[in-house]
């Protein structure tokens, strides 16, 4: 058994994949590619550069249940996850990453983000805000100090303990926010989760004021579909307000003018939240329109009512 494997999801990434390759140097032979349709050259560039790269039709790509599927193809006592345009720093953060898991300290670890080069404030800040200088450990008994934050996690840097996740169930099809309630099960299983501050990649967007509701839109959602989140944690506006408030301070000291936008902007994803969440009973039409990800009411992993 290898001791960690490496599957990254793929949808029309050149313009990332180049660096990405060079990012991984060390550790290529470890990669899956799972390439749901791209009609940008992806598929066939990673192919010249030697890569191992599973095909799934358009449109059947779920964050849950593909990744769920995928890790099953490795035979690895950890398996990382990350995303297309997920740059580490240095290959060494892999390493960083995965021993964390193997040397039994934690059942999966996350690595920081960084913003890109160049970038404006409102994709700078919450990189900081929830990616700190320091590493730490996280168990479900630290709710009162973390609150929401406890299952905070991104499967676009992380790694997790084959067995962990054997345990509970692995990965479901979901809308959105696999990795929130994966961690979730596993605390609430007795595991915890490490945060490596020392291995760092770079990955950050930009988001219209449009694409944050509906990436609102669908974290609503998907915590009305899973209400036993609720309870563990309390609702996931304390940490919004949180970064709200570490927010408007910021931009109070170093550039008041931009103040009125983010007020704009926190109101749009308050909305799309609060939208999200009342609309898990709502008309399918209505959410193929909300949602960052209409092909999901589409697919197979959809029950109107249930998920």
């Amino acid at each position: 058994m290898s001791p960690y494997s490496i599957i990254i999801p793929v949808l029309n990434g050149i313009q990332s994949l180049e660096s990405l390759i060079l990012g991984l140097k060390g550790h290529l032979d470890k990669v899956i590619f799972i390439d749901s349709g791209s009609h940008d050259g992806s598929s066939e560039f990673l192919n010249r550069t030697g890569m191992r790269v599973l095909k799934i039709p358009f449109g059947s790509f779920n964050h849950g249940a593909t990744r769920e599927w995928a890790r099953k193809k490795v035979n690895s006592e950890v398996v990382v996850f990350m995303t297309q345009d997920a740059i580490p720093i240095t290959p060494h953060a892999i390493n960083l990453l995965v021993e964390a898991v193997l040397s039994g300290r934690a059942d999966l670890a996350y690595g920081r983000q960084f913003p890109r080069l160049n970038s404006s404030f409102f994709e700078r800040y919450p990189r900081e805000f929830n990616y700190p200088e320091y590493s730490h450990m996280r168990s479900l008994g630290d709710v009162k100090l973390y609150g929401s934050y406890t299952f905070f996690c991104s499967d676009s840097w992380a790694a997790y303990s084959q067995m962990a996740l054997d345990r509970v169930g692995g990965f479901e099809a979901t809308l959105s926010h696999e990795d929130y309630f994966t961690v979730a099960k596993i605390l609430n299983n007795g595991g915890r989760i490490a945060y490596v501050a020392e291995a760092g990649v770079i990955h950050s967007h930009k988001y219209s004021l449009w694409q944050d509701f509906q990436r609102y839109f669908d974290a609503g959602y998907v915590r009305a579909v899973n209400p036993w989140v609720t309870k563990l944690v309390g609702p996931a506006e304390n940490h919004g307000s949180r970064f709200f408030t570490s927010m408007l301070k910021r931009l109070a000291k170093e550039d008041p003018k931009l103040i009125p936008y983010a007020l704009i902007q926190t109101l749009t994803k308050w909305l799309g939240y609060r939208i999200g969440y009342f609309c898990f009973r709502g008309p399918t039409w209505l959410k193929k329109i909300l949602s960052g990800q209409s092909y999901y009411f589409d697919s197979k992993y959809y029950e109107p009512g249930k998920n």
